[in-house]
């Protein structure tokens, strides 16, 4: 059954049969409906039911994704018809999944109505098992973008100090507290860096591993259940961004978004990535790890194929799981990069709670 048909409330669709890496055959049912289009009246608005179809659909390409905007491409990509399902199912299921209803309070239109930050430390939120993440070198992010903006012409501004006392801290342009943020940062990572590598690691550090951090740490605070934080630190050839972006294999570290390529299938050839059995055993313990969280809520319940417990983090502690070539349990992650974060926060009542 190569293009499968399978009924639905709303009528038939097609899909067909892929394999995994194992080759290991599954179903894949792509672009399926599951609302009206959100254009014209319905832009907006609560999502209606999608109407039946007579025909049968054809489910073997993706549905668009929602209107954003490409930072690596520099445009707008996606489509407001965006409210499509993909299904990827080894069987053609067919009993009742174990699922219910979703009720939310009724108001008006808000959904959030605080910080994120805010209502974490006041405990406002569905306390779940988590799992956050960085990337070691997630700043060569913006180094991408900087080379793609200098060949059209641009001149970008990425790496302005002044980007880097956060808009959270409410310093104002006159206020000499700027100043002395911006003095902490030049001491801290230009006194023994290249500017290259210096720039690199501000950005990580400010916009990515201190906020993930920060907020694990919070959440654990608040919450019963586990938080689990990981460092991706595998430099290898299937870092998506790294290698499909030429320039910046000198940089050391594992670039924003660089995990994804052991998440999911991409084009090898086309983005410049290449696997063997380095990638091969990363792609496993990816998918494992992730699965494993999503069926157990522990990445590594009992009796786990890796030999190891991934310990959650704690007010004590910042326990986390190195992913390299092998995974290596540690903690408290960047500790003299994070205390000094920590110490720019302390100076705004707005961000003073952020590392605690």
């Amino acid at each position: 059954m190569d293009s499968p048909v399978i009924t639905v409330t709303e009528g038939q669709i097609r899909g067909y049969r892929r394999k995994n890496l194992d080759e290991e055959e599954f179903y894949a049912f792509l672009g399926i409906p599951y609302a009206k289009p959100p254009v014209g009246d319905l832009r907006f608005k609560a999502p209606e039911p999608v109407e039946k179809w007579e025909h049968i659909k054809d489910a073997t390409k993706d549905g668009p994704p929602s209107y954003q905007w490409d930072d690596i491409e520099k445009k707008v990509v996606g489509s407001e018809d965006c409210l499509h399902l993909c299904v990827y199912t080894k069987t053609k299921y067919g009993r009742q999944l174990n699922i219910g209803p979703k009720i939310e309070k009724p108001n008006d239109s808000a959904i959030i109505t605080a910080l994120p930050q805010d209502l974490v430390v006041k405990g406002h939120y569905n306390k779940v098992p988590l799992l956050f993440g960085f990337n070691s070198m997630e700043g060569i992010l913006f180094g991408i973008y900087q080379q793609k903006e200098l060949k059209k012409g641009l001149k970008p501004d990425y790496f302005n100090i002044d980007r880097y006392v956060h808009p959270h801290m409410e310093i104002g342009l006159n206020d000499p507290k700027r100043e002395l943020i911006k003095e902490k940062i030049r001491k801290f990572y230009f006194t023994e860096n290249t500017v290259e590598t210096a720039n690199y690691l501000m950005v990580t550090d400010c916009n990515y591993i201190a906020p993930v951090v920060g907020i694990a740490k919070l959440h654990a605070k608040t919450q019963p259940e586990p938080v689990y934080l990981y460092r991706m630190s595998l430099d290898a050839g299937l870092n998506f961004l790294k290698r499909s972006n030429s320039g910046f294999d000198h940089i050391p570290g594992v670039c924003h978004a660089d995990d994804l390529g052991y998440l999911f299938q991409m084009p090898l050839e086309s983005l410049n990535m290449h696997r063997g059995e380095k990638e091969i055993k990363a792609i496993r313990r990816f998918v494992k790890l992730w699965t494993n969280f999503a069926k157990h809520g522990n990445p590594t319940p009992k009796g786990n194929d890796f030999n190891l417990t991934w310990n959650p983090v704690n007010e004590e502690e910042v326990s986390y799981l190195d992913i390299g070539e092998e995974l290596t349990i540690k903690s408290n992650p960047e500790p003299e990069r994070l205390k000094l974060w920590k110490e720019i926060f302390q100076l705004s009542t707005y961000t003073q709670y952020y590392l605690q």
